[in-house]
């Protein structure tokens, strides 16, 4: 999921059977189908926003799902509200900031889109897992914002880190696009 690929469904899936009581897990699949902007996938989430409502979950975890309710309720303010939530408690939530970055696209906030990642980014290091996804959310909404030079620097420091990291490459692709090379 953070590297803009198919294929955490499956691992989601498998961490559930391992233990059905895992909140995260049941949270990230509900997200998964929020996030793919099919209509009868983000209402199937409502089943699993149900399940999740009766587990024990940390104050965190209780967040996501207060995000995830408000997206069921069609209140897409709301649950990006819970997500900035999250992200100013937790800023290395990186569920929390690539789903707001999704909701951020959605609505056209460009603002949000780099502010976001940005703000995250002092909380985050090279040496840390998923480090490469944060700098390319952060690259795209340098994209989005117009400052190329510093979108293709923070992309390709994603690069770097992870090479097979699709939204690096997808802002890449807007860099050499909107610089005409």
């Amino acid at each position: 999921f953070r590297r803009w690929r198919t294929g955490a469904d499956t691992q989601v899936e498998a961490a559930l059977r391992e233990a059905p009581h895992f909140v995260m897990a049941h949270v990230l699949q509900a997200w998964l189908l929020v996030c793919s902007r099919d209509p009868r996938r983000v209402r199937s989430a409502r089943e699993i926003v149900a399940r999740i409502d009766g587990l024990p979950a940390t104050g965190r975890e209780r967040g996501h799902v207060a995000a995830l309710t408000a997206v069921m309720a069609d209140d897409l303010e709301r649950a990006r509200a819970w997500l900035g939530e999250i992200l100013r408690s937790h800023p290395r939530d990186a569920l929390a900031l690539q789903v707001a970055h999704v909701f951020d696209y959605y609505i056209g906030d460009t603002a949000s889109l780099a502010a976001r990642a940005a703000a995250v980014l002092p909380a985050w290091s090279p040496d840390l897992p998923g480090y490469h996804a944060v700098l390319s959310m952060h690259a795209f909404g340098l994209v989005e914002n117009g400052d190329y030079d510093r979108a293709e620097d923070v992309a390709r420091a994603a690069l770097a880190l992870d090479p097979l990291d699709a939204r690096a490459h997808h802002a890449m692709a807007h860099v050499f696009e909107m610089s005409e090379r």
